[in-house]
């Protein structure tokens, strides 16, 4: 079973903190890098907030929300919404300030090597998972007919059409491979749901993410009014990777009982 990335993991341990002293020097450095506060270096409670307005910092106690506990998955619901309100959190490991987290962290290849493995490791689930429910490929075929025979709109009839005719063509290479290999996983994802199955289509869209990557933040999206095009795709990203986890689980559960 693959072993789940905490925020440990990813967290920036190159901690910035405010100092009195260096008030102008911070100030710029903020401005420069995006920086919306500075862990205070005397006062363990505090966040330096950068106002432009002033040119300076604004002192504000740190709120629950601010944190997170590196200990935590780096794909759960509590860290999602945290950065619905924060676009840097405070990451804590044994009760004392160890890191900062910002969502572009996530572009980091810690979170691409484990999406990776996560998604060979779902792949071989889902296909055991069919065939210990005694399915064939020649089922996967009955399916896409039903598909092409249930479709509402003549693009996704022509689709499910081009799926029967390319088996068809292709069925005696298909008959030589392990069962379910040469299928796409959305198709697999889909064909699993219509036998009984609940897994969520949405994991099919995140595999893309991971093959081509597009950073979670740029500065045409700063440049754009912040970061809340990055935070926006973001959510995105980590809902499909929460999805992914939920459902290897699930798989791997189903698989375990299935197969006694």
């Amino acid at each position: 079973m693959t072993n789940i990335l905490r925020i440990s993991d990813i967290e920036n341990k190159d901690i910035l903190y405010y100092d009195a002293e260096l008030q102008t020097h911070c100030y710029r450095v903020c401005q420069q890098r995006d920086i919306l506060y500075l862990p205070s270096l005397d006062e363990p409670e505090q966040v330096y907030v950068r106002d432009d307005r002033t040119q300076a910092f604004i002192p504000q106690p740190i709120i629950a929300n601010m944190k997170v506990d590196g200990s935590q998955p780096a794909f759960c619901t509590p860290v999602s919404n945290a950065f619905r309100q924060h676009y840097l959190l405070l990451v804590y490991t044994g009760g004392e300030l160890s890191g900062v987290l910002h969502f572009s962290d996530y572009n980091k290849s810690a979170v691409s090597v484990y999406l990776f493995e996560m998604f060979f490791q779902y792949d071989r689930l889902l296909r055991a998972s069919l065939q210990a429910q005694l399915l064939t490929n020649t089922d996967m075929l009955k399916y896409f007919e039903s598909q092409a025979v249930e479709a509402k709109t003549l693009p996704a009839r022509m689709q499910y059409q081009s799926k029967i005719e390319d088996y068809r063509k292709r069925k005696d290479e298909l008959e030589r491979l392990p069962p379910f290999q040469s299928f796409s996983l959305g198709d697999l994802i889909g064909f699993a749901n219509a036998h009984g199955n609940k897994l969520h289509p949405e994991v099919a869209r995140l595999r893309p993410m991971i093959l081509r990557p597009r950073p979670l933040e740029t500065a045409a999206d700063r440049n754009a009014g912040g970061p809340i095009q990055g935070i926006v795709a973001f959510q995105r990203f980590c809902r499909g990777a929460m999805l992914l986890q939920h459902d290897y689980q699930k798989l791997h559960n189903q698989v375990a009982f299935l197969q006694g």
